[in-house]
């Protein structure tokens, strides 16, 4: 049998990608037709994919907070510049912080030299900057809205 399943594995790598794509559909339609239903078994452990994945790959992101644009949608709503280290953001610059995960987390921080917050990353990991904590939520609208508030002050 490991033999039949190695010369289909050999000429399945020699294919076109359209080719591939035929084959795979051919024999999902044969295993409906013949009744074959096991399920094949996932390598899936389930929680958050730990992937990087686009320009960042840390486990979280972070934007000033110099003012809002309610046209945009979600997180583009805060009007600031994207930055990798808290210390490259001017003292007293309000930060939002936005935690990866299966437990996402919203924090609002104020730069600051003398205060240092901590938080959790989606490895374990503890994360610490020089930041004042101002506050936190599970949902994205409470910090943009306190943002709003702390701007307009």
């Amino acid at each position: 049998m490991s033999a039949i399943i190695n010369t289909i594995e050999t000429l399945f790598r020699a294919m076109s990608i359209p080719e591939k794509i035929a084959t795979v559909a051919k024999i999902t339609e044969l295993c409906k037709e013949l009744g074959v239903t096991a399920e094949l078994p996932s390598e899936k452990k389930g929680g958050y994919k730990k992937k990087a994945r686009g320009a960042s790959a840390k486990p979280y992101w972070m934007r000033t907070a110099t003012g809002i644009d309610k046209t945009a949608k979600g997180m583009f709503q805060i009007e600031g510049e994207w930055v990798n280290n808290a210390n490259d953001v001017a003292e007293g610059g309000m930060i939002v912080l936005g935690v990866k995960g299966d437990e996402k987390s919203y924090h609002l921080l104020k730069s600051s030299a003398g205060d240092t917050f901590r938080f959790d990353d989606w490895n374990g990991n503890e994360v610490s900057m020089s930041c004042k904590h101002l506050m936190t939520s599970p949902t994205f609208g409470a910090i943009k809205s306190n943002v709003e508030v702390r701007l307009s002050v």
